[in-house]
């Protein structure tokens, strides 16, 4: 009888989420994937901490191989990939799925959107609504314009996104303005 329960829960968050329909959902039956998604501090922390020490190590790397170009260029691609993928442990800790105490996630998620020069409180709305409206392209934040077609756009279209072209801003909605708070605080 619980599994009934348990089933009609999964059910009632699907469809509440607008995810019943999407492909994939019954890649992994529900009892491996709670399996999977228990929350623990010690092991969000030994993640996170070697992350931390992937990112001094070739950070030290970096500074002792200076002057050896064949060796430093290879060592700075880790190391940039390293710091580049700090926006998934903010990603987690948005989705609060990366510890189990909420103060870990919120202090982790923080630091490391600041190192990755995003804000995670910011991203923690507009990501809702990415998933409430995922692939819908009239309410996706995430798909609200159009993408380009020449390159050197979409590149510029990916540094304004991520605000990492020196302008703070809004991800405008087709819909309503008011769903997508800025970064800042007011609207530019």
């Amino acid at each position: 009888m619980a599994e009934c329960g348990d089933t009609l829960q999964d059910l009632a968050t699907d469809l509440s989420m607008g995810t019943a329909q999407l492909p994939g959902r019954d890649v992994l039956d529900r009892a491996a994937l709670r399996t999977l998604n228990v929350r623990s501090d010690w092991r969000g922390a030994v993640r996170f901490l070697s992350h931390g020490l992937t990112i001094l190590v070739t950070g030290g790397l970096v500074h002792a191989l200076r002057g050896e170009l064949v060796l430093l260029v290879p060592v700075m691609l880790l190391h940039g990939f390293a710091i580049v993928t700090l926006f998934a442990p903010m990603h987690e800790c948005v989705h609060m799925t990366a510890f189990r105490s909420r103060w870990l996630k919120r202090v982790i998620g923080w630091a490391t959107g600041a190192a990755s020069f995003d804000n995670s409180d910011y991203y923690r709305s507009s990501h809702h609504w990415h998933h409430r409206f995922t692939q819908d392209l009239a309410h996706d934040p995430e798909l609200m314009r159009p993408k380009p077609r020449r390159h050197w756009f979409r590149l510029m279209s990916y540094a304004h996104e991520h605000n990492i072209s020196g302008r703070y801003g809004c991800r405008e909605s087709r819909s309503s303005r008011e769903e997508y708070p800025c970064h800042l605080g007011g609207d530019v």
